[in-house]
């Protein structure tokens, strides 16, 4: 329930946000559909839902064999996805690096020490650095008013509480399509839902 006496509760989330920073990072341009993206780009003739499943379960360490098993995919398709997205590079990359330093650090400076599936826990890591300073920006720069509050930040997206009878604040949520965080230098986009419209009795 909103805290205003006039207002609502709405959901912001980023849109594939650790796909989006690993494309990003091998330096990828911008699109706004990644899944549909890979779709036309790799000639893939799976579903989009499939290949979002199949993106998800590569950049976290399932094997070929089991993402085929999972998606139904056939393996030379997912093995395109893996080599666009240079998995076994950044395998290496982030292997070598903990034999040399015991540690891996995320693109923010962040130290992971856990063992199990590297490529995983570094984007896991890096998307909740760059979640969190891309929503800071954005609350910074168009929200900083006492009728918008945040109620809670959840890894990529945050809940936020806002007054309707502060027109500004809502038009500038209705322009919102995507945030940035000035660190990578990336865009991300983000949709917003409305979760609540209920009234707080007062």
């Amino acid at each position: 329930v909103s805290r205003y006496v006039l207002g609502s509760i709405y959901e912001i989330d980023i849109k594939s946000l650790e796909p989006r920073l690993l494309m990003h990072m091998n330096g990828e341009k911008y699109v706004e559909d990644i899944y549909s993206h890979f779709k036309k780009l790799l000639n893939l003739k799976a579903e989009r839902k499939k290949i979002k499943l199949a993106v998800i379960s590569i950049m976290y360490g399932s094997s070929l064999r089991n993402a085929a098993n999972l998606t139904g995919i056939d393996r030379k398709d997912l093995k395109k996805i893996y080599e666009y997205l240079k998995i076994e590079e950044w395998k290496n990359k982030l292997i070598n690096q903990r034999k040399d330093l015991g540690y891996i650090v995320n693109p923010y400076g962040k130290k992971i020490y856990q063992d199990g599936p590297l490529i995983n826990y570094y984007f896991q890591s890096a998307g909740a650095d760059c979640a969190s300073l891309a929503f800071n920006n954005m609350i910074e720069e168009n929200f900083m008013s006492t009728k918008f509050s945040l109620i809670a930040s959840i890894h990529d997206a945050v809940l936020v509480d806002i007054g309707w009878d502060e027109k500004s604040l809502l038009n500038k949520l209705e322009e919102v399509d995507h945030i940035y965080c000035s660190v990578l230098d990336i865009k991300l986009p983000v949709t917003i839902i409305e979760v609540t419209n209920e009234k707080e009795d007062k």
